[in-house]
Order: C-alpha cells, then structure tokens, then sequence
C-alpha cells in the first residue's frame, strides 16, 4: 500500500518536473455525472421551447399583419364597389327623372289645345245660323255650348253640319226651346282633339 502511494506522488513529482499539466479537480462521481446530464437536456428543452414560442409568435404577427392587409384591401374593394353602385343609382334616379318629365311634357303637350281655335271654330260653324251665347269646355275637349238661332230650320242646319264635321267627335241635341221671337237651344259632345291639336302653341 506504502508503495502505491510512493509511485504516486514519484509519477506526479515527475509530471511537476516534466512540465506536464495535472488535473486537481476530482472527477464527478455518476451521481453528479446524472445530474449535469439533466441540467444539459433541461437547458435543450427549454432553448427549443423558447425558439418554439418565438417561431410561433411570429407566425402569430404575420398572420395578423397579412389579415389586416386583407381586410384594408377588401374594405377598399367594398368602398369601391358602393360608390360605383351609388354612382349607378344616381343615374338610373336622373333618367327615372327625365322619363318622368318626358311623360308629363307628353301628357300636357296632349292635353294642349288653342282655345282661340275652339273659339274662331264655333263662329266658323255657326256663322249665318245661329249665335253662340256660352261655350263650356273641358280639358277632355267635351264641351256644352248654348246659343240662339231664329228657326229651328237654322238649328237643325247647325246640327247637320256639327254631326258631320271631323271636328266633332260626338254631338247631342240637350235641348231646343222655341219662344216668339228666337230659338233657344243647348248642345252637349266632345271635340276631336287631334283636329285642334295640330295648331296647338302656335
């Protein structure tokens, strides 16, 4: 035993001697080996759980990043796409508006009429025959006019020639009176509008 240990500290005096490095740190025993062991893999882990929460955070922002990128290009489309529909309506509301105002020029423009023509046609008809004392004229050109004549002869003549002027569309005798001196009568019907339009706001 003496001599183990003399060869001993002889092999270190000469590695002191030879100039050869000498460990002085005893080597870990299996139990300190185990734990180092542990202490590397639970460094492993946690390095790999950390670059694992870094990777996926950012995953994370990109993914937000990339929808908000989305929704600010959809929201532009969106926006796009109202103000070309509202640009439409506008349009489809100007011509609904001209069509309207189309229609009711056309509806006043035919229901237009010179009321000098009805006037100057009843003395044109009546001229010689019988005398038109009130001419009541409807937008529908009906009309009742009342007048005098000094036969019944002149207010049958006027009733032949008002039954087959184009002028007038329908003709009723309302009512014929006679007294001493003149003929009272009353005719009722509707005028061709077509033959009064023609000079219509001329």
């Amino acid at each position: 035993m003496n001599d183990k240990k003399e060869k001993a500290k002889q092999k270190m005096a000469e590695n002191l001697i030879a100039g050869k490095s000498i460990n002085l740190i005893p080597p870990l025993t299996e139990h300190e080996a185990h734990i180092e062991k542990r202490k590397v893999s639970v460094n492993t882990n946690a390095a790999f759980a950390l670059l694992f929460f870094f990777v996926l955070s950012l995953s994370i922002v990109g993914f937000n990043l990339f929808s908000k990128l989305d929704l600010n290009q959809r929201k532009e489309e969106l926006y796009a796409l109202e103000q070309s529909i509202r640009a439409r309506e506008e349009v489809i509301s100007s011509n609904d508006e001209i069509l309207r105002r189309v229609k009711l020029y056309n509806s006043i423009e035919q229901s237009t009429y010179s009321s000098k023509d009805v006037i100057n046609y009843w003395q044109g008809v009546s001229k010689g025959i019988a005398t038109i004392n009130q001419i009541d004229l409807t937008q529908g050109m009906t009309f009742e006019v009342t007048g005098t004549a000094k036969t019944l002869t002149d207010v049958s003549k006027l009733w032949y020639l008002l039954g087959n002027d184009a002028k007038v569309e329908t003709l009723d005798l309302r009512s014929v009176a006679k007294d001493k001196t003149l003929v009272r009568f009353e005719f009722e019907g509707k005028l061709n509008f077509n033959e009064f339009a023609k000079n219509a706001g001329s």
